[in-house]
């Protein structure tokens, strides 16, 4: 479903917010308000690289598929967040996939032509893409860091750990349970099996640190589980 959306709207989006209305003028006639089912693409590689998106609710996975069709997610986008930014800089091809995970995702869609011309018009829209590029530079470098230096086990823990640290901070109640990826998803962002995923979560719980189902992960012990590490 693709709706029109008003400048208001795309204000609230923080990437936008605090810009003139004028340097965002130009950006009117060509700003959505789309949504994709869970597990549905928003697009894959191959597909043209002529819209950036900004995710509104849901989350969507980032990533590839290797030569043995093993998923590797490279990020997971959460409300706020800028996805397909390389068609910024390029009109060549997608090179990875933007998959719904579990929800339906809603999200906005600039055409890549016209936010670069706002960029290129606004000092304030290009510092705040240096500051979102800058950003992204020290979350790759620090998932690098943690494929070199951690183990597949640790960086599962860790990664629990994170994602519970999130839902608290979103106010997420801490008695219910709480996740949005599957086994399969964590041992594509973790670089380890889904096998060996499953193992760790089964140690974990026999050791009442965490408890999961199918669908969600609740942190049962949170220092327990930090000593777990």
């Amino acid at each position: 479903m693709v709706t029109k959306i008003s400048l208001s709207q795309l204000e609230q989006i923080p990437f936008f917010a605090g810009i003139s209305p004028e340097s965002l003028s130009n950006l009117s006639q060509s700003i959505s308000s789309r949504t994709r089912p869970p597990r549905s693409g928003v697009y894959f590689p191959g597909d043209t690289a002529d819209s950036v998106f900004f995710l509104v609710e849901g989350r969507l996975k980032l990533g590839n598929v290797g030569e043995e069709g093993r998923e590797v997610i490279k990020r997971v986008v959460v409300p706020g967040e800028m996805f397909g930014e390389a068609s910024l800089f390029s009109t060549a091809e997608r090179e990875e996939f933007a998959i719904p995970m579990k929800m339906s995702a809603v999200f906005i869609a600039v055409r890549a032509a016209d936010l670069r011309h706002a960029i290129n018009g606004s000092p304030e829209l290009t510092d705040r893409l240096i500051q979102y590029l800058g950003q992204r530079v020290k979350v790759a470098e620090s998932m690098m860091e943690d494929y070199v230096l951690k183990d597949s086990r640790t960086r599962i823990i860790e990664f629990i750990l994170d994602k519970d640290k999130e839902a608290r901070s979103a106010g997420a109640d801490s008695s219910k349970a709480y996740h949005f990826m599957t086994h399969q998803d964590i041992a594509g962002i973790t670089g380890a099996s889904r096998q060996f995923v499953t193992g760790v979560m089964n140690e974990l719980r026999k050791l009442k640190l965490i408890d999961f189902n199918r669908v969600s992960v609740q942190v049962k012990d949170r220092k327990g589980l930090e000593k777990a590490i």
